[in-house]
C-alpha cells in the first residue's frame, strides 16, 4: 500500500511540476506579449475560473470522498450511482455558470475586452467537463491518466496558445485554451473508464452535496485565502496593478504543486483505507510520518523559488520588476501552506471540514483587514504581501493544531510533530542568509546574476538537502 501510494504521489507530482513549469513559462510570455493591462484581465479570468468550481455545490468533492469509500466496502452499485449523480450536477452547474458569466460580460464587461470575456464564458463548458473527468479518475485511483491529462492541457495551451496570443492577442489565446481542454478530455477518455452518464437520483445527489459542500467550502476558502491580495488589488487599484503584482504568482504557485499532488493522491487513499479499517486511528501514521516527509522537501523547494524568482522578471519583464520583493515574501509564506497540506487532508478525511473552514475564515479575515488597510494607506506591493503572509501563517499553524486534535495525538506526539515540521524552515532561513552573505545581489548583467544565483542555490542545497535525504530515509 505504501509503495503504491508513493508511486501515485510521484506520478502526480511529476505531472504537476511539468504542467505548471509550462504554465509558468506561459504566464511570463503572456505578460510580455499582452502587457500589464491585458495580462491583468487574464489574471482576473483565472480568478473567476478558480471560483467557478464552486458552482457544482461540492458534488465533485463528494464523489471523490464517497465513491472510493464505497469501492473499499465492495459496493460497486452505489459507487456508480454516486458518479452518475455527480456528473449531472456538474453539467447543471456548468451551464448555469456559463450563462451568468456571459450575462455579466455582455452587460458589464470592460471596454475592449467584452469578446474575450464571452469566449471565456463559452470555454467554461470544456473546462468543467475536463475537471469532472479528472475527479472521476481520482475516485478510481487512475492517477497516471490524470497526470497525462494535466500535461496535455499544459502543452497545448503553452505551445499553440502562445502562438495564438502572439498573432491574435488574448482572444486567440482563449480559443486555443478552450480547445485544449476538449482535446485533452477526449484523449484521456479513450484510455480511461467511461465518462459517467448523467443520471438524476435525488437521494444520491443530496448525499453528494451534504458531504461535498463542506469540502467545497473548505476548498473555496482556500482559494479565497490564496487570492485575497489579488482580489483587493483588482478592486482597489485596477487591472494594471493586478497584472504587475500577479507575475510573481507563477513562482509561488509552482511551490504549491507538491502539496496539491499529495492532497490529490492521499485523500482517496485515506478514504478507501478508512472504508476498509473503519477506525480513525488508521490515519495517524499518515499525519505524523507523511506530514514530516512533505515538510522536509518543502524547505528546498521554497528556497529555490525564492532565489530564482527575480531572474526572468528583472532581465526580461522590467515593467513588472515591482513584483520581485512581494514574490519573495510570499514564497517564504508558502511554506506554511505546504507544511499544513497533510494535516488538512487528514482533517478532511476525519470529517473535520467545519473546523477547517473556520480556520480558513480566520486567515481570510486577517489578510483582508490588514491588506485593505495597507492599500488604503497607500502602501505598495510588499506591504500587501506581508499582510497576505500573516493570514497564511495563521492558517498553517491552526490547521496543524486542529489535525493533531482530530487524530487524538497525545500532547507529546503533537509537540514533536510541530517541531519536526518547523525544522526545515529553520534550515531554510540559515541557507538563505548564508547564501546572501557569501554572494551578494549586486550583478550588473544577466550572466553575472545567473552565476551568482546558481551559487546561492548551491549553498542552500548544501544546507537543506542532506537533512531532507536523511529524514526521508528514516521515515520509510
Amino acid at each position: 500500500m505504501k509503495r503504491r501510494l508513493l508511486l501515485h504521489v510521484f506520478f502526480v507530482s511529476v505531472a504537476y511540476y511539468t504542467s505548471n513549469g509550462l504554465y509558468m513559462v506561459r504566464g511570463l510570455v503572456l505578460a510580455w506579449l499582452l502587457g500589464p493591462a491585458a495580462f491583468g484581465v487574464w489574471t482576473a479570468m483565472r480568478l473567476v475560473q478558480s471560483f467557478s468550481h464552486f458552482a457544482m455545490l461540492g458534488s465533485r468533492q463528494g464523489m471523490v470522498q464517497l465513491a472510493p469509500q464505497a469501492d473499499g466496502q465492495g459496493d460497486q452499485q452505489r459507487a456508480t450511482q454516486l458518479r452518475r449523480a455527480a456528473s449531472l450536477l456538474n453539467l447543471y452547474g456548468t451551464v448555469a455558470l456559463m450563462l451568468v458569466v456571459a450575462a455579466v460580460a455582455f452587460w458589464r464587461g470592460a471596454a475592449g475586452y467584452r469578446l474575450a470575456w464571452l469566449l471565456f464564458a463559452a470555454g467554461l463548458l470544456g473546462t468543467h467537463l475536463f475537471y469532472f473527468y479528472q475527479a472521476d479518475l481520482r475516485s478510481h485511483q487512475k492517477f497516471t491518466l490524470t497526470a497525462i491529462s494535466e500535461i496535455l492541457v499544459a502543452l497545448i495551451s503553452t505551445g499553440l496558445g502562445l502562438a495564438a496570443a502572439w498573432r491574435y492577442g488574448l482572444v486567440g489565446f482563449l480559443l486555443v485554451l478552450g480547445a485544449g481542454y476538449l482535446v485533452s478530455l477526449w484523449v484521456v477518455w479513450r484510455m480511461g473508464p467511461p465518462f459517467a452518464r448523467p443520471q438524476w437520483r435525488r437521494e444520491t445527489a443530496g448525499q453528494l452535496i451534504a458531504v461535498g459542500f463542506p469540502l467545497m467550502a473548505s476548498g473555496a476558502l482556500c482559494v479565497v485565502m490564496w487570492n485575497v491580495d489579488k482580489l483587493l488589488l483588482w478592486l482597489m487599484r485596477g487591472h494594471e496593478a493586478l497584472g504587475i503584482y500577479a507575475v510573481q504568482a507563477s513562482f509561488s504557485n509552482v511551490a504549491l504543486l507538491a502539496p496539491a499532488a499529495i492532497f490529490t493522491v492521499l485523500h482517496p487513499h485515506l478514504m478507501r483505507h478508512l472504508g476498509e479499517q473503519r477506525s480513525a486511528e488508521a490515519v495517524r501514521p499518515y499525519l505524523v510520518r507523511g506530514g514530516e516527509l512533505s515538510a522536509v522537501w518543502s524547505g528546498p523547494v521554497v528556497g529555490l523559488g525564492f532565489l530564482l524568482l527575480h531572474l526572468p522578471i528583472r532581465w526580461w519583464l522590467a515593467r513588472y520588476s515591482d513584483a520581485i520583493e512581494p514574490g519573495r515574501v510570499l514564497m517564504i509564506a508558502a511554506y506554511f501552506t505546504m507544511m499544513a497540506t497533510v494535516p488538512a487532508t487528514v482533517l478532511i478525511s476525519l470529517n473535520g471540514q467545519v473546523r477547517l473552514c473556520l480556520i480558513r475564515i480566520a486567515a481570510i479575515v486577517v489578510t483582508a483587514v490588514s491588506g485593505a488597510l495597507v492599500l488604503k494607506a497607500g502602501y505598495g506591493y510588499v506591504a500587501l504581501a506581508l499582510a497576505m503572509s500573516a493570514g497564511l501563517v495563521c492558517d498553517g499553524l491552526l490547521t496543524l493544531w486542529a489535525a493533531a486534535h482530530q487524530a487524538a495525538l497525545r500532547r507529546g506526539e503533537a509537540w514533536r510533530l510541530a517541531c519536526a515540521l518547523h525544522a526545515p524552515l529553520a534550515l531554510l532561513g540559515i541557507g538563505l542568509a548564508l547564501g546572501w552573505w557569501l554572494i551578494g545581489d549586486n550583478a550588473t548583467h544577466w550572466q553575472a546574476d545567473l552565476a551568482a544565483t546558481a551559487g546561492r542555490c548551491a549553498i542552500l542545497m548544501i544546507i537543506c538537502a542532506p537533512y531532507a535525504i536523511w529524514r526521508s530515509h528514516r521515515l520509510k
